[in-house]
């Protein structure tokens, strides 16, 4: 990637090696996708089926060994919005999220730290 911007070299890092954060609805067990970007206010994922909006799930992130104590993060989401992605047989899906706290507030800093998500 010799030559990219800064930009495209966070987009890419975003999309490949972030790729294994999979999402999961951690009532059900069922894969939602997986992890795009995160911020304090909000999870954005990409899915093989469009999730419907205003929909609230409890979103299991699973996590690398790097990130924090434990093996997944766990968020109350609230579905805002679902788009076809820029790879059209997949969808992206944005995520409300209520206020985190203590430990949800300092894994989400490693993850948006390691993988250059923006706030």
């Amino acid at each position: 990637m010799s030559g990219e911007s800064s930009d495209a070299r966070r987009h890419y890092k975003r999309r490949h090696l972030a790729y294994f954060m999979k999402v999961y609805d951690d009532q059900t067990g069922e894969r939602l996708g997986h992890l795009v970007n995160i911020t304090h206010n909000g999870v954005m994922l990409v899915s093989t089926d469009e999730i419907q909006p205003d929909l609230t799930i409890r979103l299991r992130i699973m996590l690398p060994d790097e990130i924090g104590d434990t093996d997944a993060l766990v968020l109350e989401g609230t579905s805002v919005w679902s788009g076809v992605d820029y790879d059209p047989s997949k969808f992206i899906t944005g995520f409300s999220v209520a206020e985190t706290k203590g430990t949800d507030t300092a894994v989400i800093d490693q993850i948006i730290e390691r993988y250059g998500f923006v706030e």
